[in-house]
């Protein structure tokens, strides 16, 4: 199975159940680049235009057709059967005074840096094999050389799907949408602490009742725990994950931020989630397996983590909001200590041209609220943080520009409380 997914490099965050957005559907002929005139608008609703076709095509033959578009090189037999399609991602940014969000006293006080670099590129890939019953993805980290995600999906019925390879755990929304398709220039505060991120191992996932108010999907993960790139430590236990989604309104949105479909009736869901699992790490990363501020390396099983998350996501006429409460234990079976971290986030994004035509059509204001607390049962510190965002939207997800200002503190019991603005602006592209 993976010997195929080896010969072809490719990736998208996109999992089973992900709606097409603008940068997924595939173009259906080979024709050569034509305008395609605004659909009407729809009853109550506003015009929707679609994107001017680009499109070259490389190879034709009876067996074969390679081509080139805004979705990147496509790969595809006659039969469709087997199909691939290869795209590289850049993410340029720049941040002052740092990137990734102060968490100690330390990191306030460090030297402020005006920044620009390639916060990720990647080259990505997906495709189907034996039929459209059998999806594969793949991506590789072009900044830091690794393999993000190798996994295949089969599909039996709608409702039974298995799974297999490297990706990211079943958990959280925040974490499971690709960067490529967040609203914010990075995932929140809650992030850092609450992700179970890639993980090896296999899966049962399934889309229920689809189309009716009891839409929703299941996921069932077995991992290794030890994050990308690892197997089993001694004295481990398997990473168990479990997600259920009801998309109480009969629509399935996918996993993706921002409501750039534009949906004419209100699209919802709620979920839930949890997570056990014993190893030597108490965090985890695109990185791998690591250790949250406070916590020493660890031996092999050292660390019992249990996690419980609640989740909320909405779309409707240009307003998306998202929500994530978490909550995580951590038992440290060797010094016999457990702690109770708590998180949550809260975040809206809205597209001004639906209220104000004046404003462009493509632009987007959005705001968010995250907290974290590293122990409940101490009142030590806390950590906030408020960013209010501007995105522009070239190409959809495939192409936009973000801009972000956020205040971060930290809340100290019996200290005076510390905190920054931060100020990220970012480019997004994919070719």
């Amino acid at each position: 199975m993976f010997s195929l997914l080896g010969g072809i490099a490719l990736a998208a965050d996109t999992a089973p159940g992900s709606e097409p957005g603008e940068d997924e559907t595939l173009i259906a002929d080979a024709s050569t680049a034509a305008v395609i005139e605004p659909a009407a608008a729809p009853p109550g609703g506003r015009e929707k235009s679609k994107p001017k076709k680009f499109e070259f095509t490389l190879l034709d033959r009876e067996s074969v057709n390679i081509k080139y578009s805004r979705k990147g090189l496509e790969i595809k037999s006659r039969s469709g059967n087997y199909t691939a399609r290869v795209r590289v991602r850049s993410q340029l940014r720049y941040s002052y005074p740092y990137d990734s969000d102060p968490r100690k006293d330390s990191h306030f006080g460090a030297v402020k840096t005006n920044d620009i670099y390639f916060r990720r590129a990647r080259l990505k890939a997906d495709g189907v094999a034996f039929g459209k019953w059998f999806k594969y993805n793949f991506e590789y980290d072009l900044v830091d050389p690794r393999v993000l995600n190798l996994y295949a999906t089969a599909k039996v019925k709608d409702w039974l799907q298995f799974r297999g390879g490297q990706w990211k755990a079943d958990f959280s929304r925040e974490r499971v949408t690709s960067s490529a398709k967040q609203q914010f220039v990075e995932r929140s505060a809650v992030n850092r602490d609450f992700t179970v991120d890639r993980q090896a191992g296999f899966g049962i996932l399934g889309h229920l009742m689809p189309g009716t108010r009891g839409d929703s999907w299941y996921y069932v993960n077995v991992l290794t725990g030890t994050g990308r790139g690892n197997g089993f430590d001694d004295d481990s236990q398997p990473m168990i994950v479990g997600r259920y989604q009801w998309n109480f309104l009969g629509q399935d949105m996918g996993f993706s931020s921002s409501d750039l479909e534009y949906h004419d009736e209100p699209a919802a869901s709620f979920a839930v989630a949890g997570v056990t699992n014993r190893s030597r790490y108490t965090r985890f990363s695109s990185g791998g397996g690591s250790q949250l501020d406070g916590f020493e390396a660890g031996e092999a099983g050292q660390y019992s983590l249990k996690q419980a998350m609640g989740e909320f996501f909405f779309k409707y006429r240009g307003l998306s909001i998202q929500n994530e409460n978490h909550w995580k234990n951590i038992y440290d079976n060797i010094n016999l200590d457990s702690t109770d971290m708590a998180g949550s986030y809260a975040q809206a994004g809205y597209f001004p041209h639906n209220l104000l035509p004046i404003v462009p059509k493509k632009l987007e204001v959005g705001y968010r609220y995250g907290f974290v607390d590293p122990n409940t049962a101490i009142p030590s510190e806390f950590r906030q943080e408020h960013t209010v965002l501007v995105n522009y939207f070239f190409e959809g997800h495939s192409n936009k520009l973000s801009f972000d200002v956020g205040r971060v503190s930290l809340d100290r019991a019996d200290m005076p409380n510390l905190s920054v603005w931060r100020y990220r602006v970012q480019w997004d592209v994919h070719f």
